[in-house]
């Protein structure tokens, strides 16, 4: 299995997602709601480490030349009207094909124990990624990249409003979204974990009407009211989905 690994290792062109308070937020909602199974086979993989840590690794070892060319698997572009399977794939790559593939990794018996560690770190952070809205992005801005808004009066552009901005606006944090997870409905969280990674990119496209109401570039608090309560639940979905995906591989 380290060549199918290996075979990940192509080309890269920058990219970021959540930021770091998302993508622990993300980690620690699913690591609190592991199965038994899952459990033990994540803490045997990141002995001291948690879900919440790993979670950031692949935009933390990006800088790094082994993993330089791992860029392209945190976003997919799919044009507007079209669906994933009908898009023509990148060759360098996208979060769909790398999740899928380090899922067979983890999977697989024969793979190694750092192939199986590097995997899990990846899963972590892509099913994130998956619902950062602009990372199921249109290639003809870069997923929001060179959309230059006024975030409350300072320079900024739309994709790293819902990275960071949003989340920081909202004072999100690990803590308070797994509190908030509390709230839910279990048949609404029950709901979450049965859907499909397809599902999490059809709801990110399924989004852009909202993400693009920019009514003209300055957003500020009509723009935080709209898009905060999405940013929200996306963090929800993603923690339910992780742990979900995990303890069908470990089952």
């Amino acid at each position: 299995m380290r060549l199918v690994l290996a075979s990940l290792l192509l080309a890269a062109t920058p990219a970021a997602a959540w930021g770091p308070v998302g993508h622990r937020a993300v980690g620690q909602i699913a690591e609190e709601r592991l199965g038994e199974k899952a459990q033990q086979a994540v803490r045997g993989l990141l002995r001291d480490e948690s879900l919440a840590e790993v979670a950031l690794w692949a935009d933390q070892i990006r800088s790094e030349s082994r993993w330089r060319i791992s860029s392209p698997w945190h976003y997919v572009n799919i044009p507007d009207g079209q669906t994933y399977d009908r898009t023509r794939r990148s060759r360098d790559g996208d979060v769909v094909g790398a999740l899928e593939r380090f899922v067979a990794v983890l999977r697989y018996d024969g793979s190694s124990r750092e192939d199986k560690l590097a995997a899990l770190k990846f899963i972590a952070h892509f099913v994130g990624d998956l619902h950062q809205p602009l990372h199921v992005g249109r290639a003809s801005d870069r997923g929001g990249n060179e959309v230059h808004v006024s975030w409350f009066g300072k320079s900024s552009n739309l994709h790293r409003v819902w990275d960071s901005a949003l989340i920081s606006r909202l004072r999100l944090s690990p803590k308070s979204l797994v509190r908030t997870l509390e709230s839910r409905s279990p048949e609404e969280v029950e709901a979450w974990r049965r859907d499909s990674p397809m599902t999490w990119v059809d709801e990110s496209m399924a989004l852009r009407p909202l993400v693009y109401n920019m009514r003209g570039r300055g957003l500020g608090r009509a723009y935080l009211r709209e898009a905060g309560p999405v940013v929200e639940e996306r963090l929800l979905q993603a923690g339910v989905r992780l742990a979900a995906l995990l303890d069908a591989i470990f089952e």
